[in-house]
């Protein structure tokens, strides 16, 4: 049996009993007054803690421990041991813990993701059992331990030796960026997000990643250029990449060639861009495309009218955009469309009608918004079951009021209607 402690507000203490010696899961949530942990029975497999800010013990030395999940325990600080049995541990918003070190003999772990510790400076020793590793916004890594004795990561030049590390995650980590910029990946990699190094200004080689599926390059404030001769990995599903050097006003050049198989793609852009590559029109694999932040733009190009294999379309942040483009209606295997952040937009197009496939249609933050398609353009939308309006012109909520609004014979068919900009 597990045992699920849940938003107990008053609870000091947990005495577990002999009864329960069997216990193989333990999780603890929301107790804000709980001030240590309970003694774990050799049976125990995972434990997880959310919201216990009171919780101090710094050793969970349970040899037969195997998954632990550490969130907003900010009573944990300084050092946090843990037994080399691990296989997976994940820690979240620990605000005081400075490290982690792992005893008891060579570490089992495959699994481990650390976001938002502060104070966090060294991590343990990266095991060769190691399959996914993520860090994210701890500005103050600079360091793996090695059993009582730490390495400094610039000079830590063994990941390629990883060989079942299968996703990769840096994320807004300061201490590392001298790490990543001369960092060499393994072959074995499938995922790899490399994401707020503003100070970088050269890619780390992407040659030889042929296992390669999933790539993350954002928020590189003074990239410049891509590599010349760039190859991309040949297996590329999944493509992430924007936010370079704020003085650009068009995206590096990248040659599309080994991307003709991508199927996702996200760009972000920066204030100053001013175009979007005209490049993805020969991605006709994409079923999913994502423009993010792309304020300085004025228009979208109407080459994207030919990637009629788009699904999901999102375009959020073009500030200057008055109107979204005709070639829209030509994405007709559409089935999910996200609009956000248009302020100068005021009336959706009337090619919206095509899309005939379209089950899901979302509408926010364009503030000058006061009109939808006509209702013939509408009322071929047959598919769509969920509309969703949030913080446009009161003018539109006026008019999509249920039964009463001018507007309402457009939407009536529509399953699932909600948002602050319509009326019940």
């Amino acid at each position: 049996m597990d045992l699920n402690i849940q938003s107990c507000r008053n609870l000091t203490s947990i005495e577990i009993k002999g009864g329960v010696s069997s216990l193989p899961q333990l999780t603890i949530r929301d107790c804000e007054e709980l001030s240590s942990l309970p003694a774990l029975p050799p049976s125990l497999k995972e434990l997880e803690m959310r919201g216990c800010p009171k919780v101090q013990s710094n050793s969970i030395s349970l040899q037969s421990l195997q998954k632990l999940y550490l969130q907003r325990c900010d009573g944990l600080s300084g050092p946090l041991s843990v037994w080399a049995s691990l296989m997976d541990l994940n820690i979240e918003s620990c605000r005081n813990l400075t490290s982690i070190e792992i005893k008891g003999g060579v570490s089992s772990l495959q699994k481990l993701r650390i976001r938002y510790c502060e104070e966090l400076s060294s991590l343990p020793a990266l095991p060769p059992s190691l399959k996914e590793l993520l860090i994210s916004d701890c500005p103050k890594v600079a360091s793996f331990g090695v059993q009582s004795n730490s390495i400094s990561l610039q000079s830590f030049s063994d990941l390629p030796t990883f060989t079942s590390l299968r996703e990769l995650t840096i994320r807004n980590c300061e201490g590392l960026e001298s790490w990543v910029s001369g960092l060499q990946f393994p072959l074995s990699l499938e995922g790899l997000t490399i994401e707020g190094f503003p100070n970088l200004e050269i890619l780390p080689s992407l040659d030889n990643l042929t296992s390669l599926r999933y790539l993350g390059i954002v928020n590189w404030r003074k990239l410049k250029y891509l590599p010349t001769g760039l190859r991309w990995p040949p297996r590329l599903k999944q493509l992430s990449i924007g936010g370079l050097w704020e003085e650009l006003d068009s995206f590096p050049d990248f040659q599309v060639g080994s991307l003709m198989h991508l199927t996702s793609l996200t760009l972000y852009g920066w204030p100053k861009l001013k175009s979007l590559p005209q490049q993805i029109q020969h991605l006709t694999s994409l079923t999913s495309l994502s423009l993010y932040d792309l304020g300085g733009v004025e228009t979208l190009p109407e080459c994207l009218g030919s990637l009629t294999s788009l699904t999901s379309l999102e375009v959020r942040g073009f500030h200057l955009l008055e109107t979204l483009p005709e070639c829209l209606g030509s994405l007709t295997s559409l089935t999910s469309l996200d609009v956000r952040g248009f302020h100068l937009l005021e009336t959706l197009p009337e090619c919206l009608g095509s899309l005939t496939s379209l089950t899901f249609l979302s509408i926010g933050w364009c503030e000058n918004l006061m009109n939808l398609p006509i209702v013939q353009a509408m009322q071929r939308l047959t598919k769509l079951h969920t509309l969703r309006i949030i913080e446009c012109h009161p003018l539109l909520k006026q008019r999509c009021s249920r039964d009463s609004g001018t507007d309402w014979p457009k939407i009536s068919h529509i399953p699932n209607i909600y948002g602050n900009c319509l009326n019940s």
